[in-house]
């Protein structure tokens, strides 16, 4: 999530995307366990957005899905 909120902010967030849109399967761990603020939360959704039909996400977190509302 620092990589990508930080790409953006440098505006790189297209070329270091990439990075986690090449590989079949992206493994994002640990999710949750810090909190985003909005750009991270905006360059999350922009990572979703752009592997949505071309490869799959697995997320692991200590936190309950309901909670993943406050995360983000």
């Amino acid at each position: 999530m620092e990589d990508l909120r930080r790409a953006r902010l440098e505006h790189n967030l297209d070329r270091r995307m990439r990075v986690y849109l090449s590989p079949k399967g992206l493994v994002v761990d640990e999710f949750g366990i810090w909190p985003y603020d909005r750009e991270s939360a905006t360059a999350f959704f922009t990572l979703v957005s752009a592997r949505h039909k071309r490869g799959s996400i697995v997320l692991t977190s200590n936190k309950g899905f309901g909670e993943w509302g406050e995360l983000l």
